[in-house]
């Protein structure tokens, strides 16, 4: 396991992270579509 490039390691994290992040950024704007209250059209006095 000692072949493996250390830019593939780099890159593959590099990749990982991203990807996480860009999942939890859909995952939380999921999250508040459903669970944000349905809005209904009130007129404000």
């Amino acid at each position: 396991m000692s072949n493996i490039s250390p830019w593939f390691v780099m890159v593959l994290g590099m990749f990982t992270v991203f990807l996480g992040l860009i999942v939890l950024i859909l995952f939380t704007n999921l999250m508040s579509k459903l669970l944000r209250p349905h809005h209904t059209k009130e007129v404000q006095a």
